[in-house]
């Protein structure tokens, strides 16, 4: 019999093997981040949209003008995640608007709210 003397450790595919398993992991992991982080700008934005809409809608109980809040025409304000806009529709009705700057033709890249409280898209709700 003979005795082959084998040396202890990893061989070159063991370690390909491992860098391959944890690449994958790493890669899951990125891109739910990503997707959770994408998420929580698009509550934050929800949320400035209803801002937005309840101080409008109470600057036109004290005045019967939605135009008062903002002067004439429309807004428009952008931070780093969105572009905020106010369009006015007619003497009685706006849309308030929050584009995603990451992902604008995306299904949930243009979020809207109006006058009656339709919001839309309402899968991103």
């Amino acid at each position: 019999m003979l005795d082959v003397c084998r040396s202890r450790g990893f061989t070159f595919v063991e370690l390909l093997v491992v860098l391959m398993l944890v690449a994958m992991l790493a890669l899951v992991g990125v891109s739910t981040y990503k997707k959770f982080i994408s998420e929580s700008y698009r509550e934050k934005a929800k949320v400035q949209l209803n801002e937005l809409a309840e101080a409008i809608e109470s600057q036109y109980y004290e005045s019967g003008v939605y135009e008062d809040l903002i002067g004439s025409g429309d807004w428009t304000e952008t931070n780093s995640h969105f572009t905020f806009a106010v369009v006015y529709t007619n003497d009685t009705g706006f849309q308030v608007k929050a584009v995603s700057m990451s992902d604008p033709t995306g299904a949930c890249g243009v979020l809207t709210l109006d006058a009656v409280g339709t919001k839309g898209p309402s899968g991103c709700w």
